[in-house]
């Protein structure tokens, strides 16, 4: 196992609430557009009823899939606020904080969050399909995975809502920008 720099006490969940992506209804500024065949981009809007509460506003730009990708996440003014890219068996994260190193993306999650969120699986989603990671669970206006409601009931207008299940309630609304949109 490689070392990796320790990310607590740095603000790790803001900075996974920031990674997790989806549209913000606020902000100016759009991310750098990715040329790949499987990008996508938009705002998000993301809010979290844990201990504390939390909400994020941001825009992001997604290239690749669950085995391989990159994320870029820009404040709603427009500056960089977290790049991510993985591969199997590792995730770099770069953000304000520096440079990090973990094996996967849900090692990344559990160490910024201290829990299992499914990243791995939020390109598919995003995406508007199930990923292959779990079975999904047909539900009006979209499915359930992994513990978590995909609401696609408005994805015709690049809109997709996520929310997890079990509590505490982490809520996220996605806007994709059309030329991007599945």
């Amino acid at each position: 196992m490689r070392p990796r720099r320790d990310v607590r006490g740095h603000g790790p969940r803001r900075r996974l609430l920031a990674l997790l992506a989806a549209t913000a209804l606020a902000g100016c500024a759009s991310p750098p557009r990715l040329t790949a065949p499987q990008s996508l981009s938009g705002r998000f809007a993301l809010l979290s009823e844990g201990e504390p509460p939390q909400s994020l506003s941001a825009s992001f730009a997604l290239e690749g899939g669950s085995d391989q990708g990159l994320f870029i996440l820009n404040s709603p003014l427009g500056s960089r606020l977290a790049e991510a890219r993985w591969r199997p068996g590792r995730v770099w994260l770069r953000d304000a904080q520096g440079e990090h190193d973990y094996d996967d993306l849900d090692d990344l999650a559990r160490h910024a969050l201290g829990e299992s969120v499914p990243l791995e699986a939020l390109p598919d989603w995003l995406r508007g399909r199930p990923s292959r990671l779990g079975l999904s669970e047909p539900v009006p206006g979209g499915f359930r995975q992994l513990g978590w409601r995909i609401d696609l009931s408005r994805q015709a207008e690049g809109r997709i809502e996520l929310q997890r299940i079990d509590p505490p309630l982490l809520r996220l609304r996605v806007r994709l920008d059309t030329d991007t949109a599945p």
